[in-house]
Parts: C-alpha cells; structure tokens; sequence
C-alpha cells in the first residue's frame, strides 16, 4: 500500500531483490515473499543516550539551561505563586510554567484531578555482539549497513561494536530487570521474518540489553499541550517516540512562546490532553 501511495521517491522506494540485499549489505531472501520491501532513503539510527547527552551539551552551551541534578520531583502543587514542585532531599522549588515531561513517570505527578490515561510499558533490546561464534555469522553481520525494521528491528554495529536487535512490548509492565525470555523472543522474531538465511538462524544473543519504560495511551497518540494554566505536558510518545519528539518538542516550545505552531490546527486538537474531556 505504502509502494502505490504515490510518495516521492526521496522518502519510500518499493525495492527488487537484487537492490534490497545490496543496499542491505546482507542476503534477506525469503521463501514466503520476495517483493515486501521497502526502502526509506532518509531513515536511519541514533544511539538515544548520546543524542540526549548532545542535546544537553548544546543547552548548556547557551547560557540559559540551569539544571537541578539528583533531585527528583515527587509532586507537584499548584499555589497561589505558580506551581510548587516538591523535591526529594531539597527545598521546593516554585515556578509559574511547569512542563511535564517526565515519561512512564507522568500519571504519578499529576494531581487526581488533572490524570491522563497514560500507561506504561516495558520494552527490552537485546545487544547483540558483533563477535559471533560462527565466523561467517560474524562477516554477515557486520556487513549490515542500514537498520532492518520487521516485526521488530536489527540495527548496524555501533561504535561499541554492538547490534540493538528489539524490542519487547509489555503493557503494564514495569519491571526493569533483563529477562532472558524476552532476550530469545526478540532473536526469534527476526528468525521468523527470514527463515531460509543460514546467518539469521545461526545468531546467538547473550546476556546484554537495556530495559525501559515507554508510555502510551488508548489511542496510541501522544500527549502535548496545557493541561491547566501554567501546567504542560509532552509524553505519551510511545514505541516510537525518538521519531516524533523533535516535532512535537517544536510545538510545544512554540505554543510556550506564542509562535505559529508547526502543526495544521486538527493535528494540535488531536494531540491536545483536552481530548478526553
């Protein structure tokens, strides 16, 4: 559907088996069918905790970021100065905008009166090492060249020499710890979508991933505007929030400022925490 959509070709291209495996960089034939590939020219793969740690630096750099570190805001009130935030081990801090963008950590700061249905749920990457036991594994799997999106995904060594293969979806869950469950369920996804590639089936994952906690809602968007004066909220961004933060981070930051807004007025509407009012 996507393939006859009519998008230009700078943002999806439906691929031949000949071009899919080269701009692979890796063999993914498969038995069941050979024409369901597509190609996005401008996708790609960031490592979240060092695109955080950039974007950090480069606030700081401005001059105009103050953080608080090790000070974990247990709730907020609002007062007749502004919003009181209470901290844990400080002073309570006070402020007449508050933005909450606190994750899976959302529902527990907002007072009863202001709640949103927003979930948690728990999702697990394995790292996959680039050191295979099986030596032609390994060749094939470092000749990966771009990210492989399946009912899950298998991304491209990072410096650290390590695939992200994910990623486990567990609604309502919020244990962090690794599960080796989920460590064999994410292999065995990816051996599903390509059962005939002797280097998928021979794959071995270990012991290392990370854990965290995305949070959702019932319509599965995310959730961005005022909730009360001086009250707003960004979250709800889901298993793809990585793709839609820096959008949405520009519609809240300019609906803060009065600036036009980046997004057409039913999209803002639908975003809006207002809509389950």
């Amino acid at each position: 559907a996507l393939a006859l959509a009519g998008f230009p070709d700078q943002l999806v291209q439906a691929l031949a088996p000949d071009d899919r495996d080269r701009r692979a960089g890796v063999a993914l034939a498969n038995d069941w069918n050979e024409q369901a590939t597509l190609y996005y020219p401008q996708g790609g793969w960031v490592a979240p905790a060092e695109l955080t740690q950039a974007l950090y630096a480069a606030a700081t750099a401005t001059g105009l970021l103050r953080c608080h570190l090790n000070s974990p805001i247990t709730a907020i009130t609002e007062t007749a100065q502004g919003w009181q935030l209470q901290r844990s081990g400080g002073e309570p801090l006070t402020t007449q905008t508050v933005v909450l963008a606190n994750g899976a950590g959302l529902p527990a700061l907002l007072p009863e009166e202001m709640r949103l249905p927003v979930y948690p749920v728990r999702g697990q990457v394995s790292h996959l090492s680039s050191r295979q036991p099986d030596p032609a594994t390994q060749a094939t799997l470092a000749a990966l060249q771009t990210v492989l999106c399946f009912e899950g995904y298998l991304t491209p060594a990072s410096t650290q020499g390590e695939h992200c293969l994910g990623a486990s979806y567990g609604r309502n869950d919020t244990a962090t710890e690794l599960r080796p469950d989920e460590q064999t369920a994410n292999l065995a996804r990816l051996q599903r979508c390509l059962p005939t590639q002797a280097w998928v089936e021979s794959l071995q994952v270990g012991d290392q991933g990370r854990v965290s906690l995305r949070a959702a809602t019932r319509d599965h968007l995310p959730v961005v505007g005022e909730l009360a004066p001086g009250c707003w909220v960004m979250g709800a961004l889901g298993a793809r929030g990585l793709c839609s933060a820096p959008l949405l981070g520009e519609l809240l930051a300019s609906a803060l400022v009065g600036a036009p807004l980046p997004l057409g007025a039913d999209l803002v509407s639908s975003l809006h925490p207002d809509r389950w009012r």
